[in-house]
């Protein structure tokens, strides 16, 4: 949070975090009074509170509580960063096998992990599919339940929820981790993984369990198959001899969902690899098979399931639908479908709570330009027709209109294409000579509204098409070099080019380009043993393009002032 001119970030600590929302809620609440209390006479600074997953929640009961208790906050900016706001996802199959280790089988790993990562009062809040506690833990089982997102620990929060809104008296944006173009990266009815432990000594407990991903119709979601070992005395030729059987219990769990949202255990989201989790963490200390037992194995292992789905962290108006459909990030930002005022996409599912080089830099646009009287930038694609020949002129406009505060940047491939005209929604493009495929970039940046980035395929072998062509997700990554970093981007005076693992670059040539092609910076050097900078104080607010050749290796960069 910004504080006296200066930025300071605070991470919150309570013992029990897994506790109540709302109790973790008041020691924000109490931390922004602290805080506010220090601050020195006429300071007119406000904060900047940024909220990533669980914590997204705590801020906004906090922020909220404070709105409605007539508490001033003092924050101009809310950042919910992947949180959970329809709540999070745990496949119930994974759910279910630690139940099945912990009830079953009086594994003590098990009953830990089960109790502070199922069972404890924040997942009860936040988890859409919870598997029954109280179901059956005999000799063997087949049973099943449907999944209703009503368990009353969960149902309460959604009240809650609903009852408090969103805060109003500040700019909230969304940074999430999902993309939004639809599909689905698991199979449903697919298992996720095998753990099959025992020994090689015979006689000795054996197990074989396997969680599966939701799936829409009534389906297996786990099942188990537990060989133990009895030991039976028998009365033979007058002599007593212990005779070692195997009692076999079968282990069947089936469910439906009467909930719309689909299969969502491989859904778009962000992602958590709660299988990878299980095979390296929670399988060492498992106590499921006799003391002599040599082996435990996971096999078949799938990586990663959608534990914030990108609707949850958008916090959609309407949610009851298949959570795999492709979603329109212009319509729901601009149709009031979403509470936030600026949202950041990817262009695919990241890790829950990660940063990319391109979300980094649209949190430090908002930190630094957003407020709250910043109108939308309601713009998510590039209409016109993508399919252009040496020769043509073609027109590509926005899809939308801009507000006041914002400015469109275009840029191209110089090599192959000229700028005819342009203006802040719309670029006449000449085709020089063929290319087969390219892009058109639009970087729409507002003096307070942050930033979207758009591009659109072009060429001459891009299908003849007059609709709009939305980018995926109405952000985009520049391919960049992992040789080279580029620091700060955005940057007001000057950028630094550091070179990784290379001791020496040799044969440096480097130029900077606007974005209607004019050279406006180059650099030439046969060694550079330092980072080099370049410097942009006298170069118009925009989008550049920096491109060098070095060490006998290209790289193309895009650079932001």
């Amino acid at each position: 949070m910004s504080l006296f001119g200066t930025t300071k970030t605070v991470h919150l600590y309570r013992q029990g975090s897994a506790d109540f929302i709302e109790r973790n809620a008041s020691t924000l609440v109490k931390l922004i009074d602290e805080l506010k209390s220090q601050m020195p006479f006429g300071n007119d600074n406000q904060f900047v509170v940024v909220g990533p997953s669980m914590g997204g929640q705590i801020s906004r009961y906090a922020l909220m509580y404070m709105e409605t208790h007539s508490m001033d906050h003092n924050t101009r900016l809310w950042i919910s960063f992947d949180s959970p706001h329809l709540g999070a996802v745990i496949p119930l199959g994974f759910q279910e096998m630690l139940r099945f280790f912990y009830k079953n089988l009086g594994d003590k790993g098990a009953e830990k992990s089960y109790n502070e990562n199922l069972r404890s009062p924040a997942a009860r809040q936040m988890l859409i599919h919870q598997t029954n506690p109280d179901g059956p833990y005999a000799n063997a089982w087949d049973y099943s339940f449907a999944i209703t997102d009503a368990e009353p620990v969960r149902s309460a929060w959604k009240t809650t929820l609903s009852n408090i809104g969103m805060p109003q008296n500040l700019r909230k944006v969304a940074l999430i981790n999902g993309k939004a173009s639809g599909g689905q990266f698991q199979t449903p009815g697919n298992s996720m993984l095998t753990v099959n432990g025992g020994a090689t000594v015979w006689g000795l407990d054996m197990i074989t369990a396997r969680p599966y991903f939701l799936n829409t119709s009534q389906s297996l979601v786990f099942d188990a198959t537990y060989s133990k070992a009895v030991l039976n005395n028998k009365t033979l030729f007058g002599k007593i001899w212990s005779l070692v059987t195997h009692q076999i219990s079968y282990y069947n769990l089936t469910t439906a969902t009467n909930l719309p949202y689909g299969a969502i255990d491989g859904c778009n989201g962000g992602l958590f690899d709660v299988q990878k989790e299980f095979a390296t963490k929670a399988i060492q200390p498992l106590g499921i098979f006799s003391p002599l037992a040599n082996y435990v194995q996971v096999y078949d292992l799938t990586h990663y399931v959608s534990f914030i789905p990108t609707p949850s962290s958008l916090a959609l108006s309407n949610p009851n639908f298949d959570w795999r459909n492709s979603l329109d990030i212009e319509d729901i930002l601009c149709n009031n479908k979403t509470p936030f005022d600026n949202i950041f996409v990817p262009e695919d599912n990241e890790e829950h709570t990660a940063l990319s080089e391109n979300s980094a830099n649209w949190v430090i646009d908002e930190i630094m330009n957003g407020n709250n009287s910043c109108s939308k930038i309601c713009v998510n694609g590039i209409n016109g027709d993508g399919n252009i020949t040496s020769g043509q002129t073609k027109t590509y406009t926005l899809s939308n209109t801009l507000p006041s505060t914002a400015t469109t940047y275009w840029y191209f491939d110089v090599s192959h294409f000229s700028n005819s005209s342009s203006n802040n929604t719309s670029i006449q493009l000449h085709c020089n000579s063929n290319i087969s495929s390219s892009y058109l970039y639009a970087s729409i940046i507002s003096s307070c509204s942050g930033r979207r980035d758009l591009r659109k395929r072009i060429g001459s072998s891009v299908p003849k098409s007059g609709t709009t062509q939305h980018n995926d997700e109405g952000n985009f990554e520049i391919v960049t070099d992992p040789e080279v970093v580029v620091y700060p981007n955005p940057a007001n005076e000057a950028w630094k080019l550091q070179f990784i693992h290379f001791d020496e670059v040799k044969d440096l040539s480097a130029s900077l380009y606007d974005i209607n092609g004019n050279k406006v910076w180059s650099y030439n050097t046969e060694n550079l043993k330092q980072e080099l900078m370049i410097n942009n104080k006298q170069l118009a607010q925009g989008v550049y393009i920096l491109k060098a050749r070095f060490n006998n290796q290209n790289t193309v960069q895009k650079l932001l002032k």
